[in-house]
């Protein structure tokens, strides 16, 4: 586990804005400072806290009130801790105790912002002029030129639509059919969404 400097604390301090809560101050209390960081492509955050204290003290993390680790800190501590995060406004604090007095620094995460909007896939269809067999597929979805996705006919890829590719995209299929009935989809997935698929059914005399 890596252990965050001193210099990156306070420079995650004023990232996230910390506040500190003081009740029933101990008597030359350890001076102690929080850091966080965290991948940008999970909810998973490493916190730590940096001492400078010439006694012993009992400590704990909290987060959102709930308590979650204890451990005894000297001068020589550098402690901790691991959490996955709700998508939420998150308050993790770190408390340092002493016969029955306490000090406390909080550290807030706001977590809405990892919150991901699914795609709504959709595509209207259009009949080709020039012949009945041939059909005409416009997606038509927010952010669709922000969406990597494929086209399937009865469950074979036919094309696909994928963001800073060098093809390009062009959010478009147009297909000649066979007789028969066939199901047209258009699928996508990524890290943050589960599969998602949107189909039509095409029928051809």
């Amino acid at each position: 586990m890596r252990i965050l400097s001193k210099l990156f604390f306070l420079s995650q301090l004023l990232t996230f804005g910390l506040y500190s809560c003081e009740k029933n101050e101990i008597d030359e209390s350890p001076e102690f400072s929080i850091g966080s960081e965290n991948s940008s492509f999970n909810s998973l955050y490493t916190f730590a806290a940096a001492y400078q204290s010439s006694g012993e003290y009992d400590s704990m993390w909290t987060v959102n009130g709930r308590k979650i680790a204890n451990e005894t800190i000297d001068k020589t501590s550098k402690g901790t801790f691991i959490s996955q995060l709700d998508d939420e406004l998150n308050i993790i604090c770190f408390i340092a105790s002493k016969d029955g007095r306490f000090i406390e620094e909080c550290v807030e995460v706001d977590n809405t912002k990892k919150r991901t909007e699914c795609p709504k896939l959709f595509f209207e269809v259009q009949k080709d002029k020039s012949n009945d067999k041939i059909f005409n597929f416009h997606s038509m979805f927010r952010n669709v030129s922000k969406t990597s996705y494929w086209w399937t006919i009865n469950g074979v890829i036919v094309d696909k639509e994928m963001v800073n590719h060098r093809i390009g995209k062009d959010d478009y299929l147009k297909y000649q059919f066979i007789a028969g009935t066939h199901e047209v989809c258009m699928v996508t997935s990524s890290e943050s969404c589960e599969q998602i698929i949107f189909c039509t059914e095409i029928y051809i005399k």
